[in-house]
């Protein structure tokens, strides 16, 4: 039987991905951990002001953060307040948050590897000897990992066919990318001729008054920027206004935001998973519970969470959702973060194992 691997990032990974003290890092521009989207960094702020909405409830978003409160669960009851204002100032959160993750892609350290570069060879030196096929989950909606295979095997990702059955490699972006979007509110009057500045006016002012709520088709997702090279996220599409296609930061996210032909080629894929890696993920989204719930055949595990006892809650989140971990001891939680498991040789020695 062919050893598949499977690899969950989360957004730790991305976090730990290059070190900080590095001089040529922006280290303003560091992927933010989903409690710090919202942080008053002099980059973020300068995304934060080109959206009135997100803007008007960025200082109590602050400090309900300040007090303990996920943001997820900030932001879902903005989503869902009883004042209309409120849910269409929340609606702005997403395009804030894709243009803000979709700016640090590009800005972090962008002419340099990252540490997903490492991981990408380290699994291509071990396929046919450690594992035949590898499935890379993504649960982020940044580039790092595209851009780290577009380098490797000079694969652009200009179309959702890229993602898919690249020889022995595949990568699917569960809760969507910062680069994705859909057809959301008709542009009154269509956008032909009109310039940049005063489309991108006439969109917010549709985001106050239309009351259409922002769900995407799966079959109309679209790509609407580079994954891999600094773009500029395409607004506007046969005459209707583009909204982000990422899954909102809401706690328990239960719907996959992707094609659905990679939904259902990870789901396949994980039933047959042989190796399991997770990078910084806390296992939290009942979607992924749903999917992980679906391994069998589980023969290595290990999990790579910042700190042995995030690890030790990602692992009970495992065993939790798919009794198949039960029989995984805890030392398959790593003491440290990304950068520390590849850098002490911890995530091959796991691969040769």
């Amino acid at each position: 039987m062919p050893k598949q691997l499977v690899v969950l990032v989360g957004a730790g990974a991305s976090y730990d991905c290059l070190a900080t003290g590095l001089p040529y890092v922006e280290r303003e521009w560091r992927p933010p951990l989903t409690r710090e989207i919202f942080e008053m960094r002099t980059t973020f702020l300068n995304v934060l002001r080109k959206y009135p909405g997100a803007v008007a409830s960025a200082e109590n978003i602050r400090a309900s953060i300040r007090r303990g409160k996920p943001l997820e669960r900030v932001i879902q009851e903005g989503l869902t307040s009883s004042s209309e204002t409120i849910r269409r100032n929340f609606i702005q959160v997403a395009l804030y948050i894709q243009e803000l993750i979709h700016t640090a892609t590009s800005e972090f350290g962008h002419t340099h590897s990252t540490k997903f570069h490492a991981l990408v060879e380290i699994v291509e030196q071990r396929l046919g000897s450690a594992f035949d096929r590898v499935l890379f989950i993504s649960l982020n909606y940044d580039g790092f990992l595209e851009k780290a295979l577009y380098d490797f095997y000079s694969v652009t990702f200009s179309s959702f066919d890229d993602y898919l059955s690249r020889g022995s490699w595949s990568l699917v972006k569960l809760h969507g990318s910062a680069n994705w979007g859909f057809p959301y509110i008709k542009a009154p009057g269509g956008t032909d001729g009109i310039p940049e500045d005063d489309q991108f006016r006439r969109y917010l002012e549709a985001l106050r008054t239309d009351k259409t709520e922002p769900k995407p088709a799966l079959a109309d997702i679209m790509m609407v920027g580079s994954s891999i090279e600094r773009s500029k996220l395409k607004r506007y599409h046969n005459g209707h206004f583009v909204y982000p296609a990422i899954a909102a930061p809401i706690e328990g996210k239960a719907e996959f935001v992707c094609p659905i032909a990679h939904s259902q080629y990870a789901e396949q894929f994980v039933a047959e998973c042989s190796d399991f890696l997770v990078l910084g993920c806390a296992i939290l989204d009942q979607d992924v519970h749903g999917l992980l719930s679906k391994m069998a055949n589980v023969q290595r595990l290990l999990v790579v969470n910042g700190t042995q006892q995030f690890g030790l809650f990602a692992l009970e989140k495992l065993r939790n959702c798919n009794s198949v971990f039960n029989t995984f001891r805890d030392n398959c939680a790593f003491d440290g973060g990304f950068t520390s498991a590849m850098d002490d040789d911890h995530i091959a020695k796991f691969f040769d194992s």
